[in-house]
């Protein structure tokens, strides 16, 4: 039995291990440009071999293939048009220096090469969690911009949280091809809104983090994955019900800080879909809508 609960607690920590109040703005995009430049690396690798494999079946090939620049140009060419030609240039020095490691210069592209590369994208392009960290650092950050930061930016970092947002999304839901990356201008008095405002998100963070310790502290060796969870089932009933008891809004920071953690772990393809935990994955889902459309209904006043 996984312990999740543990897993739970490290990610949290982890969050709040890498953040920082005067950096969190640099975090958050070095963070996102990293596991974009890996995805879409993994992505264009898996073309690559397909792309050629469809070349190599046909019944008639020109000549030989082997691996040089002038193959990954073309391949990068024909396969994305549209894109700024600088990017479209380090592009083809990303995958052509990848495969060269991998299978040396020049060397001929069949099926041994293609064998090599698909062992190799297996075991580099699995999902981890150390990967999972990332995700979820990024999605507490922008948690945190989206519960009432929004409105205290300059404009300029404003756009530059809604790119952050916006580059999240197309990673969360693989469909992402190309992005043209920021750069965040960052004045003092963002600064000034940055710290004062990031006692708020620490303390929020650190209570959950607390509250997850409280609740691994219960639970024995091979603990049913229910019983483990049980935390993120209370922390959903609290804020379904949070307008009827005027909750603390920090309590109520924490508890949703808690319950995207675990929904976005359990979603992972790290973690392995068992019947049991694909039924949890369900309920959390629901409640979550439950409580997302209700607070989306409501009028502002």
């Amino acid at each position: 039995m996984e312990n999740h609960i543990e897993r739970l607690e490290e990610l949290l920590s982890y969050a709040l291990g890498e953040i920082k109040s005067k950096q969190v703005i640099e975090v958050m995009g070095a963070k996102l440009h990293v596991l974009v430049d890996f995805k879409v690396l993994c992505r264009d690798i898996q073309n690559f071999v397909s792309y050629l494999q469809f070349v190599l079946s046909a019944p008639k090939v020109p000549k030989a293939l082997k691996l040089d620049l002038q193959l990954i140009r073309f391949f990068i060419d024909r396969t994305y048009v549209g894109f700024d030609p600088m990017i479209q240039d380090i592009r083809v020095q990303k995958l052509y220096g990848y495969l060269r490691d991998k299978l040396g210069d020049s060397a001929p592209i069949n099926d041994k090469s293609f064998a090599i590369l698909e062992k190799t994208l297996k075991a580099e392009c699995k999902p981890t969690f150390e990967n999972l960290k990332e995700y979820i650092l990024l999605a507490l950050l922008l948690k945190w911009f989206n519960a009432g930061l929004k409105d205290k930016f300059s404009s300029s970092l404003d756009d530059y949280v809604v790119y952050c947002a916006t580059v999240f999304g197309q990673l969360q839901s693989d469909r992402i091809l190309n992005v043209e990356y920021e750069t965040p201008e960052i004045s003092e008095s963002d600064q000034a809104t940055l710290a004062m405002e990031y006692t708020f998100f620490e303390t929020a963070l650190s209570d959950a983090i607390k509250k997850v310790k409280e609740g691994a502290a219960f639970n024995k060796k091979d603990e049913p994955l229910k019983r483990q969870m049980r935390i993120v089932f209370v922390c959903l009933d609290r804020l379904i019900n949070a307008d009827k008891v005027k909750a603390d809004e920090i309590a109520v920071f924490r508890d949703k800080l808690i319950v995207s953690t675990a929904l976005i772990y359990l979603q992972d393809e790290f973690v392995v879909k068992d019947p049991g935990v694909q039924n949890l994955v369900n309920l959390f889902v629901s409640l979550y809508y439950q409580f997302r459309d209700k607070r989306s209904s409501e009028k502002p006043k």
